[in-house]
């Protein structure tokens, strides 16, 4: 019986390696690009009031007013943040895709044994027409 586990687990690690230079790429273009650099900012300043309502919600607690966090800071955390959701997402496409894959082959494997089983279950009939096939007594 093959085991897939460890060509999973090797598909993963490609899978990352391969998407760490578009991650990387993202951070690149944050500092580069203006119109990016302010969509990470964004990004970053909500990540940061979530981050903490979240975390103060769950000691009890509220905040009326969040610092925002200064630019530098902003700029590398969305990338980050932005970089790693583009690896997360390659990452949850191939486990899709590999999912569908699994699932069509056990769809052929089940439709196979169902063809096998009906054509015995024909032959049987036809030797039992024929006469060749005893019937066992009762």
């Amino acid at each position: 019986q093959f085991n897939a586990m460890p060509l999973f687990k090797f598909g993963m690690l490609l899978v990352r390696t391969l998407s760490k230079p578009v991650a990387n790429a993202i951070k690149q273009r944050a500092v580069e690009r203006p119109s990016f650099k302010k969509l990470c900012i964004d990004f970053a300043q909500a990540w940061n009031r979530f981050e903490i309502r979240l975390n103060l919600g769950l000691v009890g607690h509220s905040a009326r007013v969040i610092k925002p966090l200064d630019e530098a800071t902003a700029v590398k955390s969305g990338a980050e943040i932005l970089g790693e959701g583009v690896v997360f997402t390659i990452a949850a496409i191939v486990l899709f895709a590999e999912n569908r894959r699994a699932a069509a082959s056990e769809a052929r494997k089940s439709a196979n044994i169902k063809a096998q089983f009906d054509n015995q279950t024909k032959r049987i009939q036809e030797l039992e027409v024929s006469g060749t096939l005893e019937q066992p007594g009762f």
